[in-house]
C-alpha cells in the first residue's frame, strides 16, 4: 500500500461516492478555506491501482510557527478495517512531519450509535463507539470535555430523516400533526417558494442576522455565502432559496373562504327555515360564523403588512447543498420574526425534503441542533423542536481527534487559542 498524492478531480470522484462522504471533503470546500488561508492537499492510499481511502487535507501556518493541518470530516476510508486505518494514518503523519507540521486533526464523518428523535440509543441499533478506542490506540488525542462527551470546533449534533424508499404522502403522513398541519397551510397564508439568485444572497444574510441574533451565534460575513454559492453552484451542488409570502394571494385565499362560509351559511339557513326544531346543523353554522371572523382578521393583518412590506417580502431563508448520494443538507437556514406564523421554515424544509426524493439521496440532513437535548433554556432548542416534529433522528458524530507531532508546540498553540477564544466571547 503506498499514499500517493491525487489531483482534485481524482479525489472528488472518490469522494462522493464514498459512504462517509461529506460536502467538507471536496476541492470545493478546499475553495471555501483557500480563501481564510488554508492550502488544500489531496491524498490517497493506493493498492494494486486501487484506492483503498482518501482524504482531503488542509494545511495552515498560525503566528508564522504553528503549522497545523486539518482532514474536515476525514478520512474517507473503512475505519472497521485496522490495518488500512493504521497504514493510512502512518503515512499521512509522515507526510505530515516532512511538511512541518505539529498536529493533524480530524473528525470522522460517523456517528456513535443509532439514536431516536430524542437523542436515546435505539436497542439493537448499531454501535460505532468502539471506533474511538481504535483511533486513540493509533496514537491519536481524543476531545472530550470533563464528563466524557466529545469536545468540538465544529457541527457535531445533528438530526437528519431518512427518505429512501419512502414516498411523498408517506413522509408527510408521518410527520407531527402540527409540522403536516403547518405544510398544508402555508399556501393558503400566500406563501411560496423560490431560488435565490446570487444577487439576491444580501436578502439572505438579512435574515441570518436576525436569526443569529435571536439565537445568540456569530453570523457569518455576506462575502461568505457568497464564496460558498461561487464555490459549489456552478457545479450543481447548492441552491439558495426563500419561503415569500404574496400578501394579495393571501387576501384572496381568505376572501375565498369567506365566500365558501356565507354560502354554506345560506344552504344551512335554508335547512333552518325547512326542518324548524328538527334542525340539527346549529354548531356547524356557528363554526362558519367564527370561520368568517377569523378570517376576516387575517385580511385585516395581511393588508396592514402589505403597506408596510409591499405586496411581497422573503419571510424564510435555506441553503440547500446536494453531495453525493447520501444527503441534501440544510446548510444555513433564517427567518424573520415578524413572520412565524407563516410557516416559512416548514415550507423550507418541506422543499429540501422533497428535493431530497427527487435527488434520490438516501436523507435529509436538517443539520445543527444543540449537544445538550436537554437544555430548554439553549438559545437553540427552538431549532431542535421545529426539526424534531419531522419524526426523523438524531446523529452524534464520533469527535475530534488531534494526532500530536510537537508536544511543545500544541502545547503553545492550545494557550493562545484559550487567549484568543476568551478574548473573542
Amino acid at each position: 500500500m503506498q499514499l500517493i498524492e491525487l489531483n482534485k478531480n481524482e479525489f472528488d470522484d472518490y469522494s462522493k461516492g464514498h459512504p462517509l462522504t461529506s460536502f467538507e471533503q471536496s476541492s470545493n470546500w478546499a475553495k471555501v478555506k483557500q480563501l481564510t488561508g488554508w492550502q488544500a492537499h489531496y491524498y490517497g492510499l493506493k493498492d494494486n491501482n486501487k484506492l483503498l481511502g482518501a482524504t482531503l487535507l488542509l494545511e495552515k501556518t498560525l503566528a508564522r510557527i504553528f503549522k497545523i493541518f486539518y482532514a474536515p470530516h476525514g478520512f474517507l476510508l473503512d475505519y472497521t478495517n485496522k490495518e488500512i486505518l493504521a497504514t493510512f494514518s502512518k503515512e499521512i503523519v509522515n507526510k505530515i512531519k516532512k511538511l512541518g507540521g505539529f498536529c493533524i486533526k480530524i473528525e470522522p464523518y460517523i456517528d456513535l450509535a443509532l439514536l431516536d428523535k430524542d437523542g436515546n440509543k435505539v436497542i439493537d441499533g448499531y454501535d460505532n463507539s468502539y471506533l474511538i478506542k481504535d483511533i486513540e490506540e493509533l496514537g491519536y488525542k481524543y476531545l472530550k470535555h470533563k464528563d466524557g462527551s466529545a469536545k468540538t470546533t465544529s457541527i457535531h449534533t445533528m438530526f437528519v430523516l431518512d427518505v429512501e424508499g419512502k414516498s411523498e404522502k408517506e413522509l408527510l403522513k408521518n410527520l407531527s400533526s402540527s409540522a403536516r398541519l403547518n405544510i398544508r397551510q402555508y399556501k393558503r397564508k400566500g406563501v411560496s417558494v423560490r431560488e435565490l439568485k446570487r444577487e439576491e444572497l444580501k436578502e439572505f444574510k438579512r435574515l441570518m442576522e436576525m436569526t443569529s441574533s435571536r439565537r445568540g451565534f456569530n453570523d457569518r460575513s455576506l462575502e461568505y455565502y457568497e464564496s460558498i454559492y461561487d464555490a459549489y453552484h456552478d457545479d450543481g451542488l447548492i441552491e439558495y432559496w426563500c419561503a415569500e409570502v404574496d400578501f394579495d394571494e393571501a387576501i384572496d385565499n381568505y376572501q375565498n373562504i369567506i365566500e365558501e362560509a356565507n354560502n354554506n351559511i345560506d344552504k344551512l339557513n335554508e335547512k333552518a327555515k325547512k326542518y324548524g326544531d328538527k334542525f340539527n346543523g346549529q354548531n356547524e353554522l356557528e363554526e362558519m360564523k367564527k370561520r368568517i371572523i377569523s378570517a376576516e382578521k387575517k385580511i385585516n393583518n395581511y393588508q396592514a403588512l402589505k403597506d408596510k412590506y409591499g405586496e411581497e417580502t422573503i419571510i424564510s431563508v435555506n441553503s440547500f447543498l446536494y453531495w453525493g448520494s447520501e444527503e441534501v443538507i440544510s446548510l444555513y437556514g433564517g427567518n424573520d420574526t415578524e413572520f412565524f406564523d407563516f410557516g416559512g421554515a416548514y415550507a423550507m424544509y418541506w422543499h429540501g425534503i422533497l428535493e431530497a426524493l427527487r435527488t434520490n439521496k438516501k436523507r435529509f440532513n436538517f443539520y445543527g441542533i444543540p449537544d445538550n437535548l436537554h437544555d430548554k433554556n439553549d438559545p437553540s432548542y427552538g431549532v431542535y423542536e421545529t426539526k424534531r416534529a419531522y419524526n426523523g433522528r438524531v446523529i452524534k458524530l464520533l469527535g475530534e481527534f488531534d494526532y500530536v507531532i510537537s508536544p511543545l508546540k500544541y502545547y503553545l498553540y492550545n494557550i493562545l487559542l484559550n487567549i484568543y477564544n476568551k478574548s473573542h466571547n
